[in-house]
């Protein structure tokens, strides 16, 4: 329910340190919240697999936690929702006259070229529903920045397609189950025009809208942001890593090189997991990484250059 705020409003903003890698046009970041605590409260500070995530909460009622809910709870505050003591979470919210919450990222072009389009999918999840037959629609919106410093800062753009609106708005108030199908919206829509050069950050948000009445408990879940680059620089980019770069993409404990270069490795979720030199036709060892699919990018001719292996 909307009110007015005082002069001196609270801000709490949870920062989780350093940026999210992306290490390669076409290769999607995900993000599914499971790392989000099941039980009591969690910090508003991720961490883990959270790194590169914040939330942050103003109004009389911020504080510096979330909380583990199944959607019994009607009260303002910031959400990991999901099923009794499951592992399976969602980021959420509900929105009142004294709390408003906002949670989102912020990312690094790592790829070696210009970023100029972003895709963007998720899905929204209602896990409460705050008033009986309601006939309007509650709402987290998204938007991005190319230059702000943290959640509250900078120029931000709204993008109205990946609005989610209340997936069901008719029924008696009280909880639901934002993993059924009746309770799910997804999302996707592709961020075009963008300009964001090699090294440069950028942030993504998600603010949960304060209606009149009690606000619904909506969330997001599945996230994935995937960078987007010209199409000839992809297809240069690819012939070169197949010719020149790295030999095996189904690796063992070695991953061969056709070529000279300073290579990073990175895992899905864009964090860098190792760095090293290796010399024409020459291997590093990765016994250590554990199974599944990483990120090698390098520079081969002047180029910058990423190819995907998989760990056995």
């Amino acid at each position: 329910m909307k009110k007015l705020y005082s002069l001196a409003v609270l801000c709490l903003t949870g920062f989780a340190f350093g940026q999210i890698s992306l290490p390669a046009i076409n290769s999607a970041y995900t993000q599914n919240f499971d790392d989000l605590v099941n039980t009591g409260t969690g910090s508003l500070t991720l961490a883990g697999s959270l790194a590169g995530w914040s939330i942050s909460e103003t109004g009389n009622n911020a504080n510096t936690t979330y909380t583990a809910d199944i959607g019994s709870s009607n009260a303002g505050d910031t959400y990991s929702y999901g099923s009794a003591g499951s592992t399976d979470r969602a980021l959420g919210a509900i929105a009142s006259g004294n709390l408003l919450s906002r949670w989102g990222a912020q990312f690094k072009n790592d790829t070696g070229s210009e970023i100029t389009s972003l895709l963007i999918s998720y899905t929204g999840e209602e896990w409460r529903m705050g008033a009986a037959n309601r006939g309007t629609n509650d709402q987290i919106t998204f938007e991005y920045s190319t230059d702000a410093t943290s959640l509250t800062t900078g120029t931000w753009t709204a993008v109205s397609a990946l609005t989610y609106n209340s997936t069901n708005i008719t029924g008696a108030a009280g909880a639901r189950d934002g993993n059924d199908a009746n309770f799910r919206t997804a999302l996707s829509s592709t961020i075009s025009g963008l300009n964001i050069p090699a090294g440069q950050t950028f942030w993504i948000r998600f603010i949960d809208v304060n209606i009149s009445g009690t606000d619904d408990g909506l969330a997001i879940d599945d996230f994935s942001l995937t960078p987007q680059g010209s199409s000839s620089l992809a297809v240069i980019d690819n012939k070169v890593s197949h010719k020149s770069f790295v030999k095996n993409t189904t690796v063992d404990n070695e991953i061969y090189f056709g070529s000279k270069s300073d290579v990073k490795i990175f895992n899905i979720n864009g964090q860098l997991i190792k760095s090293a030199s290796v010399s024409e036709n020459g291997s590093l060892n990765v016994a250590e990484l554990q199974k599944g699919i990483y990120i090698v990018t390098g520079m081969v001719n002047g180029k910058n250059i990423s190819e995907k292996i998989r760990k056995k």
